[in-house]
């Protein structure tokens, strides 16, 4: 049966030099962000970023999620025991969540930790549950009314191994405004024995974190429920998901930069560390390659929101994702390609750097 949970708007917790307690008081989960999210903390290398989690119900459990962003090794721990996760943390190749028994989660991270941390950015929730609910799923069991702004990780699980049951759970999402937004369910992770049932479509395809996968769905309601096929099989965040709302107009936004250096090569980049590339932001390039010639496509920086937002080659019905740093070898064949990036309309980072040139005769 489902709990309907009313819809307030959204608790943003930041982090702050100063270590305070952070309170649920509207409503059961809290989002927690960088200073100035999505904006990186580039130029704050003096201080450090603190903030202590604590239930508004005494005796509840919390669950701490990270969706986005680029951490260099947070302090995450529980207050009470000597268990503290320390972890490089890219949301493109990670899926990280911290489950806290003892009432409390303190956070910490040291701007100019291992000299790289001013670079960090991130959003996260924090969910307040009840010791009775902690053999569910994270969210499960409600309806949930969403706007634009809203946020939900799902998972198959909260992360306590003793209390492992893997239940099928079900989940119900309300779109305030379906004329104008679509459900977008962003899966990052889904392994055996896992499937999900989204609406009506089955879903039962292997997803790992360095091949993510997103489904958009209209209308006003969308139902999902994963499907545990071996209760026996125990695997930690089996199943993980982001819903969002996005727009179902996408009015594109021209934002690369093309320079041509002194050397010949082209510089092509979107990259932005303070504020991130914008929803629906896309340009492109055509590559063209003198005859007897190749070409090299060296990929500097590749922050961009993996499986949604892409940097992709293509010429005709031929089409190849870029999907991180490194060179790239564009054979003659493909002279007269497209280097194209798109963006969706949510979930953005800090964007990609390029560099053309022309190689060799043949």
């Amino acid at each position: 049966m489902f709990v309907y949970t009313v819809k307030a708007e959204e608790e943003i917790a930041v982090c702050s030099a100063k270590n305070e307690y952070i309170k649920f008081s509207v409503s059961n989960y809290i989002r927690f962000q960088s200073p100035n999210y999505p904006s990186t903390m580039y130029g704050n290398i003096n201080s450090t970023c603190n903030a202590s989690f604590v239930p508004e119900i005494n005796g509840n459990y919390l669950w701490l999620t990270i969706l986005n962003g680029d951490l260099i090794n947070p302090f995450i721990n529980d207050g009470l025991t000597n268990s503290t996760f320390e972890y490089v943390y890219q949301s493109n190749y990670d899926v990280t969540t911290f489950t806290s028994t003892s009432g409390i989660i303190n956070f910490e991270l040291l701007y100019n930790y291992y000299g790289m941390a001013s670079e960090a950015f991130w959003d996260a929730v924090v969910l307040s549950f009840s010791p009775s609910s902690a053999a569910k799923c994270p969210f499960s069991d409600q309806i949930i009314t969403m706007d634009n702004e809203t946020i939900i990780p799902i998972s198959s699980d909260f992360g306590i191994p003793e209390l492992f049951t893997y239940p099928n759970c079900n989940w119900k999402f309300k779109n305030v405004d379906p004329e104008n937004f679509q459900f977008k369910v962003y899966i990052k992770q889904l392994i055996y024995p896992y499937s999900l049932l989204l609406s009506n479509m089955y879903f039962d395809g292997n997803v790992t974190v360095d091949d993510p996968q997103v489904r958009y769905f209209n209308g006003s309601d969308l139902t999902i429920m994963s499907i545990n096929a071996n209760n026996d099989e125990k695997v930690s965040n089996g199943f993980f998901a982001i819903i969002s709302l996005v727009p179902i107009k996408a009015n594109y936004i021209e934002e690369c930069q093309v320079q041509t250096n002194s050397d010949g090569t082209v510089a092509i980049s979107n990259i932005d560390y303070e504020n991130g590339y914008k929803p629906f932001s896309t340009c492109s390039y055509n590559i063209s390659i003198p005859t007897g010639h190749e070409a090299i496509l060296l990929i500097s920086q590749h922050f961009l929101e993996a499986g949604v937002d892409k940097l992709t080659v293509s010429k005709g019905n031929e089409s190849f994702e870029l999907r991180n740093n490194g060179y790239f070898k564009i054979q003659k064949e493909f002279n007269g390609s497209i280097l194209k990036f798109i963006a969706d309309g949510n979930t953005q980072q800090a964007g990609f750097s390029a560099v053309y040139r022309t190689i060799g005769k043949f």
